[in-house]
């Protein structure tokens, strides 16, 4: 069975990474538009590499079945997803960490209450997620 090939689709947003990209650079680049030309150039160039990375990525993978299988048996390895499940806890319990002086200080350098607050909405909010799937997978097991 042939898988669907997304090559089009990708090519298709590469060139509106490009597109967004030249609009950040050529049409809002007084310093009236300085924001949003930042945020359209960033955004833009991000999304221009990622859709030639997995453009690229499915060329070579479609034209060598081999590697095609190779990435198949990885991607669906136990011991290769259970390192990647250790990776992304030892991850977590680095970023309980890492923004408590960030927010110490923000706070310290004066910035504005909403964005600080902001932020801590955002952290307390993976903690949220944290225990709610800790107490579904606890159900479950």
């Amino acid at each position: 069975m042939k898988s669907k090939s997304y090559y089009p689709s990708f090519v298709l947003l590469f060139l509106l990474g490009i597109a967004a990209t030249a609009l950040g650079f050529f049409v809002f680049a007084g310093p009236e538009g300085k924001v949003l030309s930042g945020v359209l150039i960033g955004l833009g160039s991000g999304t221009a590499g990622f859709a030639a990375s997995k453009a690229i990525t499915e060329r070579i993978v479609r034209n060598n079945p081999q590697l095609n299988r190779t990435i198949d048996i990885e991607a669906n390895d136990e011991r290769n997803n259970l390192i990647n499940l250790m990776a992304k806890a030892k991850a977590f319990d680095f970023g309980v960490y890492l923004p408590l002086p960030v927010f110490i200080l923000a706070t310290l350098l004066g910035a504005e209450t909403k964005i600080i607050l902001m932020f801590v909405g955002a952290y307390v909010l993976s903690w949220i997620v944290y225990l709610w799937n800790l107490g579904k997978l606890h159900r479950e097991m």
